[in-house]
């Protein structure tokens, strides 16, 4: 700038970091390409405030997808299919079915138009909320690890964005939160608000549930 300040305006190529990890964009593109029924497919890399701390930001990845004609798909299949073929970190967090892409005077894709979409719980289901005061608690929680405004009750907590190491802060709070002894492995198994509102107020009914994790306590989850 005329005053000597540097603005930082985005890296040139299509190469990112997620978690640590080096991720070419073109290369979640070209997977997507040959999942049966994607006609075209564009990836964008977007930071999300975690935990309501505008100081701690994190990238995730989302899939713009364009069907072919007659073509029916979910995010369930194609998130199956990218889990088969990458990396954990290169599949897509979120999932966003277009008509068509758009495109630029030039006629290739335009992500400047892409980057704007608001993805709040997109690719989820029709929100259901919360029915108990476990699952508003849950909730909550959820959301404001995921950085997202609200997350219903049948809401999977991986296809909102998120991953193992947020799992464990989320058990962490719940266990927190809701006084029960509730591990790693049982989020895992039960990654919704209800499914896993269910396991602690089963938890909650039995004796060992009753009593609080101890400080010592240690689960040992491959993440």
């Amino acid at each position: 700038m005329p005053d000597g300040d540097v603005e930082w305006a985005g890296r040139g190529d299509r190469r990112v970091s997620i978690r640590g990890f080096r991720v070419e964009l073109a290369e979640v593109e070209s997977n997507l390409r040959q999942c049966a029924g994607v006609r075209q497919a564009a990836v964008i890399a977007r930071e999300f405030t975690v935990d309501g701390d505008a100081a701690v930001q994190e990238i995730r990845l989302i899939a713009h997808i364009e069907s072919a004609p007659g073509a029916v798909l979910d995010v369930d299949t194609l998130r199956a299919f990218m889990s088969a073929r990458l990396p954990h970190y290169m599949v897509p967090a979120y999932f966003h079915f277009l008509q068509g892409l758009p495109l630029n005077p030039s006629g290739k894709i335009d992500y400047g138009a892409l980057a704007t979409v608001d993805f709040n719980r997109q690719g989820a289901g029709p929100f259901g909320a919360p029915q108990n005061a476990i699952e508003e608690a849950l909730s909550k929680i959820f959301a404001s690890l995921l950085g997202l405004k609200r997350v219903g009750r049948h809401d999977n907590f991986f296809h909102l964005g998120g991953h193992s190491l947020l799992a464990a802060q989320a058990a962490a709070r719940a266990r927190e939160a809701l006084r029960v002894n509730l591990g790693l492995r049982a989020f895992l198994q039960a990654p919704t608000v209800a499914a896993l509102a269910e396991r602690i107020e089963a938890a909650k009914n039995s004796h060992d549930g009753a009593k609080r994790s101890r400080p010592d306590e240690r689960e040992e989850i491959e993440l």
